[in-house]
């Protein structure tokens, strides 16, 4: 029997202030600044107990070594308004400490204190061509901390008979950075709206989960995040709306995330063409919709290198899907509403190519998607 507990503390602080004012008759100020800091406390402790002919035999052990974790971050922004210009300057600047407070050896590895910091700017500019229409572009530096569990997480996933693995800590993993730009447009005139971007992003020491090899004893495979070079992500999302009816709307979403590293291989943090297709209904106190969920296969050419016995071998792929939602709820009185869903009406069996990417394509059956199931539920506000 294994009992497994997390005991995570958390204490926080934030504080944020707003200032409008105008130096001119015709540019118009919104400066917004605030302080962060949170200190959280975190324990994963396992207890198991082994019967067998010689009693009851009992073992404690961590699989994440217990740590404390300081950040804290100070911003400023200002929201500059000028005739049908609005430019939004920005900088932001975060630190973080994740220190062990226990023992400091996880799984046999020795796990040390883990800093980072960095002083993020970010601009927009955005023109209003119409008052239904506006483009933008954004420039944004982005800053990601090494994570408690990708650093100090010793996890095995050896369940899997046809590729047992653990994740082994990294205390040496550093930040992650990138420059991110986005380029986007947004028309809304009451009854159709639509709204298109284009994204592209250049990162520094970029997270990600590896195969550093076998165990000694050969019985298992190592992972463990690490950071990659010259990785670029790029893609474009896309959603509309458009009232059919007073009562009818329709409405969908579609996007893709694409990228490599710095050899030119496929990162593990891709999506496939994937999106939405929903029929909403509203009138008095009933709401009804019907949801198509649909995404393009993803195929070999856009996934990472999988091995087996130091062999590559093919990664999960996945095939083109697409499912279908129906919900609807009433609202009885004023405080309460009553809602039903269907997900998955035609119980569908598929695979989210997010859920599998990175692993032997040998492995994706342990993680198809649940079939129909049904979401019941009653909300009341007093």
């Amino acid at each position: 029997m294994e009992q497994r507990r997390y005991k995570d503390t958390l204490l926080g602080l934030s504080a944020e202030q707003k200032k409008a004012f105008q130096l001119s008759d015709n540019t118009e100020h919104q400066v917004v600044w605030g302080v962060q800091f949170e200190q959280n406390q975190y324990q994963r402790p396992i207890s198991k107990n082994i019967y067998d002919w010689r009693g009851t035999t009992g073992l404690n052990k961590d699989s994440f070594a217990d740590a404390t974790m300081l950040t804290a971050a100070v911003f400023i922004r200002d929201q500059i308004k000028w005739q049908d210009w609005t430019i939004t300057p920005g900088v932001r600047y975060d630190r973080q400490q994740l220190s062990p407070t226990g023992d400091a050896n996880i799984g046999g590895i020795q796990i040390n204190e883990n800093n980072s910091s960095e002083l993020s700017p970010s601009l927009s500019v955005a023109y209003q061509f119409t008052p239904a229409l506006n483009s933008y572009l954004n420039y944004s530096h982005g800053f990601r901390a090494p994570a408690y569990d990708k650093t100090y997480g010793y996890v095995p996933h050896l369940f899997n008979p046809l590729k047992p693995f653990i994740i082994i800590p990294n205390s040496e993993l550093k930040q992650e950075t990138s420059d991110n730009f986005e380029l986007g447009s947004k028309y809304d005139d009451g009854k159709f709206s639509l709204y298109a971007a284009v994204f592209y992003s250049k990162f520094k020491d970029f997270i990600e989960q590896k195969m550093i090899g076998q165990a000694a004893d050969k019985t298992h495979w190592l992972f463990q995040y690490q950071n990659l070079e010259g990785v670029k992500t790029y893609g474009f999302e896309l959603s509309s709306a458009y009232q059919l009816t007073e009562a009818l709307k329709l409405s969908g979403k579609l996007g893709l995330v694409d990228g490599k590293d710095g050899n030119g291989e496929p990162i593990r943090t891709l999506t496939p063409l994937e999106g939405n297709i929903k029929l909403g209904y509203t009138v008095e106190k009933i709401t009804a919709f019907s949801r198509l969920n649909f995404a393009a296969a993803m195929p070999m050419d856009r996934t990472p290198k999988c091995y087996n016995l130091e062999v590559e071998t093919p990664c999960a792929t996945t095939g083109n899907w697409a499912t279908l939602d129906l919900g609807a709820s009433y609202q009885v009185s004023d405080n309460f509403t009553l809602y039903a869903t269907m997900i998955n009406a035609f119980n569908k069996e598929f695979i989210r190519y997010q859920d599998v990417a990175g692993i032997g394509d040998s492995s994706k059956s342990y993680s198809t998607e649940p079939g129909r199931y049904f979401n019941i539920n009653a909300n009341y506000q007093f």
